[in-house]
């Protein structure tokens, strides 16, 4: 039988490699710039339009250089279940400093897409970790309640409760169709009626 070494070196190097070589995209899945890391309306923009929220995250994350638009993603991060949303993985880092903060105690999802991965529809009393974009715990969030209504139903409550654009009904309304019919997951696209499961949650543990 042949067999073969490999010598390691830890200490020979070639030459350094420049933290600056490494970058990442600008683009969070669902959002990209607009409504991603430019978004005016939004409470955390500064007087330019930029999310100061989005901001201190991608700073968080540490890339050198950072490209825009891109085909990646600033956060590769599964969150768990935090936003019942299979298609939104990486809205935490969006939405995280509103949960955190309490600005953010809702979410939505389109059932047609929870029905189109096999994912169950969440309940009252589930829990769920959220991570940063660098994949760590930031909070653990308990489902207080699960409604599953027609969109064209789902009221100013639960809109302020999620704690996106404006807060209002209206807004609320244009973020999730525009991102079912170019996002969801089902290939059914969008309608007034489609069934939509909202949920309410709490914030059980959030780290320091």
């Amino acid at each position: 039988m042949t067999h073969a070494r490999i010598t390691i070196d830890r200490d020979f190097a070639i030459a350094e490699v420049p933290r600056r070589l490494f970058g990442s995209f600008v683009e969070h899945t669902g959002h990209c710039v607009c409504t991603g890391i430019f978004e005016s309306a939004m409470p955390r923009a500064d007087e330019r339009g930029f999310r100061r929220d989005v901001l201190e995250f991608v700073r968080e994350m540490g890339p050198t250089v950072v490209c825009c638009p891109g085909g990646n993603f600033s956060s590769p991060v599964t969150a768990g279940r935090t936003a019942s949303t299979p298609s939104r993985p990486d809205r935490a880092v969006s939405t995280m400093p509103g949960i955190l903060d309490g600005t953010k105690t809702g979410t939505a999802a389109a059932l047609w897409d929870h029905e189109a991965i096999g994912e169950r529809v969440p309940e009252a009393g589930d829990l769920s970790i959220v991570l940063n974009g660098s994949e760590l715990p930031r909070a653990l969030i308990r489902t207080t309640s699960i409604r599953i209504v027609p969109f064209d139903q789902v009221d100013e409550e639960h809109a302020h409760a999620e704690g996106e654009g404006d807060r209002t009904l209206t807004a609320w309304r244009e973020i999730h169709e525009r991102f079912w019919r170019t996002y969801g997951e089902s290939g059914r696209g969008f309608a007034p009626d489609m069934p939509v499961v909202c949920e309410r949650f709490e914030v059980v543990w959030a780290a320091a």
